[in-house]
């Protein structure tokens, strides 16, 4: 009966550490940076916070200084004319440096997402696509007879498997509890 005990503590003491250990991996692989920062914008635009969070993880790994080949800039990496366009939905002025202001450059992104999200009736998979690939593309793919079955870039059809895995996760680490 004892070695029974024993072996039962052990088996929970093994179940635990791996859950805390588990835990501590994906907390630190997962980080929270800008948190005010991202519920307020989740709030203030109905976007998913993990939503958002997912979307800079896959964009830029939470580098505030991040530009692409492509001049994506900041932690969302927005082009100048994607966060112009954003700012013209906020009815606010951009200037270039504003990419690289990580506050201005979440809201910009929630605002775009949340454009995105609308336009394509809520469907998360064709607002990231939009957000990799362009509107341009996706509405030419969604036309087209396949649809979105297979999407045709190899990058956005990886981008938008990734954004899909983090917010799981982001969904999973920082949902809200009451």
């Amino acid at each position: 009966m004892k070695k029974r005990n024993h072996r039962r503590r052990e088996a929970a003491i093994c179940a635990l550490l791996t859950a805390a250990l588990t835990a501590a991996f994906l907390y630190g692989f997962f980080p929270a940076p800008y948190r005010d920062t991202v519920e307020k914008c989740a709030l203030r635009y109905g976007v998913d916070m993990a939503l958002i969070y997912a979307v800079i993880k896959a964009e830029s790994n939470f580098d505030p200084a991040a530009v692409s080949r492509a001049g994506a800039k900041g932690l969302a990496q927005l082009t100048d004319a994607t966060a112009e366009y954003a700012a013209g939905m906020l009815g606010v002025e951009y200037g270039g440096g504003d990419s690289f202001n990580a506050e201005k450059n979440i809201s910009l992104a929630a605002v775009y997402l949340r454009y995105l999200l609308q336009k394509y009736d809520g469907d998360p998979r064709r607002a990231t696509a939009a957000y990799n690939a362009g509107e341009g593309n996706v509405d030419r793919w969604l036309a087209s007879e396949d649809g979105m079955k297979k999407i045709p870039f190899g990058e956005t059809r990886k981008y938008v498997a990734k954004v899909k895995w983090y917010r799981r996760i982001y969904s999973l680490l920082y949902k809200k509890r009451p």
